[in-house]
């Protein structure tokens, strides 16, 4: 039998991953990794990478190797929650720096989103203009209930 085996991320995708450890910010990391200055470019390259398994593996890697497992996120998160946190920082620079680990480590992610294609060419080829107008507005309502429960809008 073949044995799987788990992909290796490139070397860019290493150095992404790395500076968005540091960084937590997706569109930076790519254009200091990627070397490019379009930020519509970064946005993309970003997006790309951080839906890849294999960076996202490599990002909770990081992560673990720094004692930032989700586990660990969760036991410190409680932790903070019920005891406070050290003298030097506040509660919400402490809080704030767990929601960025939390936020690195894709405990809840800030965008969600939905692709879908269908062809609707026959569907809609013998309906009337008024019957189309219809369609839409039902479509329409279909697609802000979706998105309310979602909670993007």
């Amino acid at each position: 039998m073949d044995q799987i085996q788990r992909r290796r991320p490139t070397l860019k995708q290493r150095l992404f991953a790395q500076e968005y450890v540091q960084s937590g910010n997706g569109t930076q990391s790519a254009i200091k990794i990627y070397n490019t200055k379009s930020t519509k470019i970064a946005e993309a390259l970003a997006s790309e990478n951080l839906r890849k398994p294999v960076v996202r593996e490599e990002i909770e890697l990081l992560l673990k190797s720094a004692g930032l497992s989700r586990e660990e996120i969760a036991m410190k998160l409680s932790q903070a929650i019920e005891a406070g946190l050290g003298t030097k920082a506040t509660n919400a620079d402490s809080l704030r720096g767990l929601e960025l680990a939390a936020k690195l480590g894709n405990m809840f992610p800030a965008n969600r989103s939905i692709k879908a294609s269908v062809n609707l060419t026959e569907v809609y080829k013998a309906k009337s203009h008024q019957e189309l107008i219809k369609e839409l507005e039902i479509a329409s309502e279909k697609n802000k209930k979706l998105l309310d429960d979602l909670g993007t809008s």
